[in-house]
């Protein structure tokens, strides 16, 4: 019987069984390619719906990441109202009672804080009595160059940055919060090559603003270094190089 077994199976058998087993190892998920199938999607951590604060200059900001970040989910009406409310001052969140649609409530929202004249004001005098801190000069102008560059961006978003071409408050305000070095920096400036002075100051802002870079950047680097150079030994109190 058991000859006969084995002589049923014929010459065929052997095949067969490998056959079997080929299908039974593929039918097995491998756990490289299966993680290799997921390479290229990236998955990044859900993002909390932006706030607002109330001030007139971040509202533009505020409006676009909210359009990028929540209204792109397609919420229902109704929850995205719920987020909204959560995420603003308590003035506009009263003047919200009872909208039914979004279209809505952003033209409240425009009404209370995107007037332009309003914004363009509070730009305008933003940038005249502009200060920016620091404990080096290079931070002060990293500071003062980023915060120019950003109210600059609004008035051009509301195509008012023509007006800052023909107004020397505006140079005179940055020139005052530039440290002393700078200013002398931008008293030596070539301005001759710019058709306007607002021009030059801008491209002056950002060439100090790269040195500025640099410089902190090279500080901190000599700093980590030199921290690691005297090293003392805890028996011997002396210094190791």
């Amino acid at each position: 019987m058991l000859a006969g077994g084995l002589a049923f199976l014929g010459p065929k058998g052997p095949e067969m069984l490998a056959i079997n087993k080929t299908r039974d190892s593929s039918s097995t998920v491998n756990p490289a390619r299966s993680s290799s199938s997921s390479v290229g999607h990236t998955y990044l951590k859900k993002m909390d719906p932006p706030k607002f604060n109330g001030d007139l200059i971040e509202f533009p900001e505020f409006k676009r990441r909210w359009l990028a970040n929540v209204s792109s989910e397609n919420l229902a009406v109704e929850s995205e109202h719920d987020r909204l409310r959560d995420n603003v001052p308590e003035q506009a969140k009263k003047m919200l009672i009872g909208e039914k649609t979004m279209e809505n409530a952003w033209n409240i929202f425009t009404k209370l804080y995107g007037n332009k004249t309003m914004l363009a004001n509070k730009s305008k005098s933003k940038l005249k009595s502009i200060k920016c801190n620091g404990t080096e000069d290079h931070d002060i102008i990293i500071n003062l160059a980023v915060e120019v560059k950003s109210i600059v961006k609004n008035l051009s978003e509301l195509k008012l940055q023509d007006m800052l071409k023909y107004d020397d408050e505006y140079l005179s305000a940055i020139f005052k919060a530039l440290p002393s070095e700078a200013r002398k920096d931008w008293l030596k400036y070539e301005k001759d090559k710019f058709a306007l002075n607002w021009e030059a100051m801008e491209q002056f802002l950002e060439e100090a603003h790269e040195i500025a870079t640099n410089t902190k950047v090279l500080l901190s680097s000599y700093v980590s270094q030199s921290s690691g150079a005297n090293i003392r030994c805890l028996k011997c109190k002396k210094n190791r190089s």
